[in-house]
């Protein structure tokens, strides 16, 4: 393929979470990679529209109509992070600019928050925690609880959404010697430690049979409530559901009946359909579930490996190379 130009990329960051933002620590090593590039870095929209009229590049997790049409020469947008709904307008999606992502550079850390959390449930430890805030040596208390504090050697775990986060949970709970039952739109490949595959139609069947189910697909709208009343109705009483995906995967008031119910045993939440959750959401007094702040990402090395990973596309976009973690845009990820 040939070459393409890439003149000039705006970098544009305002997410509320000091993590996510671009530095200009950061933004100077680009620089320094790249010196024929025209790097602009910035929290101010007003800088932005500014800036995007003459950009080859932008660097976002998100854009508006008003933004696209205002940037004639945009041949690619870039997320740092996984998700990119913010930029699945109708202006992009019918366009020909590039969506990439970084997709991959999560799995380690995603796979070990989902992991923590079921060794938590499994053990008890968030029950155990609340008896320690009051002092009292509740082990009888904590016997008495169900399901039982016991072993995940054994159980099965549901991965529903089994790309490169569900593969590496999946390599992890495999190791802790879990049953793995992997739900994904294309069975054929990508598979690895799985015991059996299913596609989303037979998503009851792996509902049936897991003791831990796990969300770690996106939204898109086939994945849209992917668990609600009816799946809650599936599964077995005593499992849990743990979500890092997206929110919106779950109907959030069915999974609060569930809960209320007993219909199943508890919820590890990462992500919600309104974040930050509401203060006066029911779910953050549900006493069988888990809460985080949507921090199942969060790791030290973030930027390097995210630098390293667009440092790399800006390469490959000069070059006429295929980019690393390309959007498939008709698929929504």
């Amino acid at each position: 393929m040939p070459s393409r130009d890439l003149k000039k990329m705006v970098l544009y960051h305002q997410v509320g979470f000091s993590l996510w933002n671009m530095t200009d620590e950061r933004v100077r090593d680009l620089k320094n990679l790249f010196p024929g590039i025209h790097f602009v870095n910035t929290e101010n929209l007003d800088t932005l529209a500014e800036q995007i009229v003459d950009a080859d590049a932008l660097c976002s997790m998100r854009i508006t109509s008003e933004l696209f049409r205002a940037a004639p020469k945009l041949k690619w947008i870039h997320s740092v992070a996984a998700g990119i709904g913010g930029l699945m307008i109708p202006e992009v999606l019918s366009s020909n600019v590039f969506i990439t992502n970084a997709r991959g550079i999560f799995s380690t850390v995603m796979a070990e928050h989902t992991l923590g959390m079921i060794l938590a449930f499994s053990r008890r430890l968030i029950d155990s925690y609340r008896f320690q805030q009051k002092h009292q040596w509740a082990r009888d208390a904590l016997w008495a609880l169900q399901p039982p504090m016991g072993e995940i050697r054994g159980k099965t775990l549901g991965i529903i959404g089994y790309g490169s986060i569900g593969r590496e949970i999946g390599r992890g709970a495999r190791a802790l010697g879990m049953k793995i039952l992997a739900l994904k739109k294309d069975p054929s490949t990508g598979v690895e430690h799985a015991d059996h595959v299913f596609t989303l139609a037979e998503r009851n069947e792996l509902l049936k049979e897991s003791d831990f189910v796990v969300l770690a697909l996106p939204h898109t709208p086939d994945t849209k409530q992917v668990l609600g009343e009816v799946e809650f109705n599936v599964m077995k009483p005593g499992a849990y559901v743990i979500n890092i995906g997206r929110g919106k995967l779950i109907d959030e008031e069915a999974l609060v009946r569930a809960l209320r119910e007993g219909r199943i045993a508890g919820a590890g939440l990462d992500v919600f359909s309104t974040e930050p959750l509401p203060e006066g959401h029911p779910l953050w007094d549900q006493p069988n579930v888990l809460i985080t702040p949507h921090s199942a990402a969060i790791f030290p090395e973030y930027w390097s490996k995210s630098l390293a990973l667009l440092g790399e596309n800006i390469r490959r976009f000069r070059s006429g190379e295929t980019l690393e973690n390309l959007v498939d845009k008709k698929r929504g990820y």
